[in-house]
């Protein structure tokens, strides 16, 4: 072995002659020594060459954990952001979450980017922490994309028998498919089971009978649905919850 003096080069112990030296880098992995977190920038002990506090180490770990309660149905980028909601969204979803219990008919409504569907899967996260099912989450288009062939009637049970349910995009819906959106809702309805509608629409007018917004045309619910929904109004079990903050995009884009 070298017996060369060492020097410390970019934080790692070398000989003159390049090989490393086995009593430094003992020491170098046993000592402890004040760092910055190349993560948070917090001042910590650090053991060795870690660079990373213990706080920060432990995130990715946190938000997996966060994940796992919910079911693959349910938007895998939405989910893994649920530690990191901030703002108005972040709010309602703490107001709503406990709400969406017990037979609700609830919509969410809002130009879009406003976080709908990240609202969504906070709920779907509380029920799952607090001993209710996470339940389904789809896409208008994709239920009734789905509820075809020869177990059609197993696919609309399960839909329809879901403690929660989210159909998310239904502004997408073509007008021809809501009449199977209202029976799954119906049905939903009849056994007090809670459903959560998503969509993009700005106006009572629109959500009931569509409108165009940013040049983008968009399906109302119907009359049938519509109805349902000023029944859970009124009684105080839903209605429309509307998203009127700024788009997340925006700023977002407005800080670039």
């Amino acid at each position: 072995m070298s017996t060369e003096p060492e020097t410390l080069i970019d934080g790692y112990l070398e000989t003159r002659d390049g090989l490393p030296s086995l009593s430094k880098l003992e020491r170098l992995f046993s000592t402890v020594t004040r760092k910055n977190c190349a993560e948070c920038g917090n001042e910590f002990d650090a053991l060795g060459i870690v660079i990373v506090c213990p706080a920060c180490e432990m995130l990715p770990a946190k938000r997996e954990s966060e994940a796992l309660p919910l079911p693959p149905c349910w938007p895998r980028r939405h989910v893994s952001r649920l530690g990191e909601m901030v703002g108005p969204s972040l709010a309602m979803a703490e107001k709503l979450a406990p709400k969406l219990v017990g037979g609700r008919l609830c919509v969410l409504a809002g130009q879009r980017g406003t976080g709908k569907t990240q609202i969504a899967a906070y709920v779907a996260n509380w029920r799952a922490s607090n001993g209710y099912s996470p339940g389904i989450y789809t896409r208008g288009f994709d239920l009734c994309a789905s509820v075809v062939g020869f177990d059609r009637e197993a696919k609309l049970e399960k839909l329809q028998k879901t403690p929660f349910l989210v159909i998310d995009e239904l502004h997408r819906m073509e007008a021809k498919d809501l009449p199977l959106i209202e029976s799954v809702v119906d049905d939903r309805y009849s056994n007090d089971r809670t459903t959560l509608c998503i969509g993009n629409w700005i106006t009572h007018e629109g959500l009931h009978l569509g409108e165009t917004v940013d040049g983008e045309k968009l399906t109302g619910i119907g009359s049938s649905l519509f109805s349902r929904i000023q029944e859970h109004q009124r009684v105080r079990t839903g209605g429309v919850v509307w998203c009127k903050w700024q788009s997340y995009r925006a700023i977002a884009g407005a800080n670039v």
